[in-house]
């Protein structure tokens, strides 16, 4: 018995540092200032940590720090996987074998699991927010529809099936906030738990099934959850099993003195309050930078010229535009700024300074005149424009009574 105890207070100080490791620097990225000196103090010493683990134990020489790639599970992310794992048990070990009070490391587990519940809370909240309007999966665009099926990867099949539907964008976002919220809170957190538990499930199924490159991150949102419903789980057996009267632990406060409990509620309308409410807000100011639809939107082909032109196919969306042969697309480019009467400034980038400029002016037969200037160089054409309406994919709405499936 005396050995399991000793067992069970070793993972318990194993598992808090490793969640520590695994979860900082947050919650200063929300912090004005200290956001800035994560990088000087963090960011820089956890490369060079994590390369010289990587390239000296792993024997992994080609690791390197490749930075604002977008994916969170580079060569560098599973090398610093593999060394919070090993470091974590060193470290709880050369502890455990102090002379330490073992008692000490089951509140030591406890706070790590509050910094935990913050974590995964705060993460679903903000996953959540952003599924909302044009987010992480915007709705589709003339671009994307005029990819052949075939071309796509296996993440970006899943981001149009998901952006497809408003509905079910406003339901897994309204899941992951609910989830967020609920495990912030210390009454609801149980609850919030095993309903994280159930979204973090799906999302980790989405990337692993889809090649998304948040494997990592999420996994571990599904890992904290787990061990944030973990010491209930006896009396959660006993209520959904045995079907036996139980009741959870109270959970004894974290502070007691006066300044302590006011500290507490500070902390919390921090978290739950400000930072929560303040990513909705964020994003709801995001979507205002978005461009409205405009009239010259389309997917423009059967040119028409007495010269050569530049390309055979042009796509024309909110803020983009892109063009190539018959068979696809290969150049891509933003649009800096448009007017009224079909007047499209674009370049390669929002700031490039060297810009172009395309024409687009409806004709009398119902055909589009396109004039190109690029490179100090006039291109004219007329094309046939095929509208975002046109498509089958936006025609089908809704249909409760259905005689056949409409599959294609």
């Amino acid at each position: 018995m005396k050995n399991f105890y000793s067992l069970n207070q070793f993972l318990r100080l194993w598992m808090g540092i490793y969640i520590l490791l695994i979860a900082f620097p947050f919650p200063i990225q929300y912090i004005p200032i200290l956001n800035l000196l994560t990088t000087y103090l963090y960011d820089i010493p956890k490369e060079w940590v994590v390369l010289f683990f990587g390239q000296k134990i792993l024997g992994w020489e080609e690791i390197s720090k490749i930075k604002l790639t977008g994916s969170g599970d580079t060569t560098f992310d599973f090398a610093f996987l593999a060394f919070a794992v090993v470091a974590s048990v060193l470290v709880a070990g050369i502890i455990f074998l102090s002379k330490g009070s073992k008692s000490e490391y089951s509140n030591f587990y406890r706070w790590a699991l509050l910094y935990a519940r913050y974590f995964v809370g705060l993460s679903l909240f903000s996953y959540g927010a952003i599924k909302f309007w044009n987010g992480q999966f915007p709705g589709p665009n003339i671009g994307t529809m005029e990819v052949m099926y075939g071309d796509m990867s296996p993440m970006g099949l899943a981001w149009r099936f998901f952006g497809f539907s408003d509905t079910y964008k406003f339901f897994m976002g309204i899941s992951e906030i609910s989830a967020g919220l609920l495990i912030l809170l210390p009454r609801t957190k149980v609850f919030g738990a095993l309903l994280s538990i159930g979204v973090c499930l799906n999302i980790v199924l989405v990337n692993f099934s889809f090649d998304v490159p948040v494997k990592i991150f999420s996994s571990h949102l599904l890992f904290f959850s787990i061990l944030i419903v973990l010491p209930y789980a006896k009396s959660l057996f006993e209520l959904f099993f045995l079907h036996k009267p139980a009741q959870l632990e109270k959970e004894q406060p974290y502070f007691r003195s006066k300044r302590g409990k006011i500290a507490w509620v500070i902390i919390n309308f921090f978290f739950v309050g400000l930072i929560s409410f303040g990513t909705l807000a964020n994003h709801l100011y995001f979507q205002l930078t978005f461009v409205p639809t405009h009239p010259w939107q389309g997917f423009y082909t059967e040119f028409k010229t007495e010269s050569p032109f530049p390309f055979e196919r042009l796509v024309i969306d909110d803020k983009a535009l892109s063009w190539g042969s018959e068979s696809k697309i290969t150049k891509y480019f933003v649009i800096q700024k448009m007017d009224e009467n079909g007047l499209i400034v674009f370049a390669s980038s929002i700031n490039e300074p060297n810009v172009n400029t395309l024409e687009v002016q409806e004709t009398s037969n119902g055909e589009v005149l396109l004039v190109l200037n690029m490179d100090n160089q006039t291109f004219k054409a007329q094309a046939k424009r095929k509208k975002k309406e046109e498509y089958p994919l936006i025609q089908r709405g809704f249909n409760l009574i259905q005689e056949y499936p409409y599959n294609r």
